[in-house]
Formats: C-alpha cells, sequence, structure tokens
C-alpha cells in the first residue's frame, strides 16, 4: 500500500493525471459486467489501484477507468475497461487477455492464464515485458519515465 501510494505522488507531482477513488460496489459491479459477457477478470491489485484512483493518465501511459472522465489535454474523453473490452482488440491472437490501458506503441495487459501482467508491442502483440504484479508494472514506468530509454528498448 504504502509503494502504491508513493507512486502515485510521484507520478501526480510530475503532472499524472489521477481520477476519483473507486469503492469495492463500483469495481465488483464491473468485474460481473466483464464475466458476464465473457471478457475477463479484473485482477485484485488493479482493483485495490482502482480503490485509490480510477484509472490514471501519465506522460504517454493510460490506465483505462470504470467511468468516463473528461480529459482537459485531449478532444477525447479517458477510455472505459469495458469499452475497451468490448472492442476485442486482442480476442483473436488472446482470449485470456484483459487490456487495462496503452501506451504510444504498447499495450499493457494482464493475462489471467499466466496470472502475469504484460507489455505487449502495439502493433506486432509481441510480449516485451512481463511483470507478476501490478505494483511491479507501475513500478517500472514510474522509475523509468526519468530515463532516457523507452519502454521497448529497455526491455529488449
Amino acid at each position: 500500500m504504502y509503494l502504491l501510494r508513493h507512486l502515485l505522488d510521484l507520478m501526480t507531482q510530475n503532472y499524472a493525471m489521477t481520477f476519483r477513488p473507486l469503492n469495492l460496489a463500483e469495481i465488483k459491479r464491473l468485474s460481473i459486467t466483464l464475466k458476464k459477457n465473457k471478457l475477463g477478470v479484473i485482477p485484485s491489485d488493479y482493483a485495490f489501484f482502482l480503490c485509490w484512483t480510477d484509472g490514471l493518465v501519465w506522460h504517454d501511459l493510460e490506465l483505462f477507468s470504470v467511468y468516463e472522465y473528461d480529459r482537459p489535454d485531449t478532444v477525447y474523453p479517458q477510455p472505459t475497461l469495458l469499452a475497451v473490452q468490448k472492442k476485442k482488440i486482442l480476442e483473436d491472437a488472446f482470449p485470456q487477455k484483459l487490456v487495462l490501458g496503452r501506451g504510444s506503441e504498447v499495450l499493457i495487459c494482464y493475462d489471467a492464464q499466466t496470472k502475469l501482467y504484460e507489455v505487449l508491442d502495439r502493433f506486432t502483440y509481441q510480449s516485451v515485458i512481463k511483470f507478476p504484479r501490478f505494483i511491479d508494472l507501475l513500478y517500472f514506468y514510474a522509475v523509468h519515465e526519468h530515463s532516457t530509454t523507452s519502454p521497448t528498448e529497455t526491455a529488449s
């Protein structure tokens, strides 16, 4: 919990856009909807993140939210997890992956089969890097933003 709060504070100090925290009932409603539509399962540590902020926008990283929010920096609203899953971006190649976010060249996914968070190349769907926990993925991006290489270059 401390590390998540620390990373969110660090990102917010560096111009991250956060949204209101969710309560467990809101997260459970989304989980039920995703399951009913066979679109995936919200991992518990991502649900914990949503209790702190319903999504995140930081530099080129977008972590999707449960609700749609207007974003003053763009002409389109913050994408919702449900809307993104309904687009079925990865359905053919990876039906077990839940798309949680994106970067300029990557997709952030959770693989229910392996129980790993994964960064995929947005164009080839090749795995760039995997993480056992959501906090590890967030830490990777938080630390990485202060370096000069891109996530795809670092993992190569």
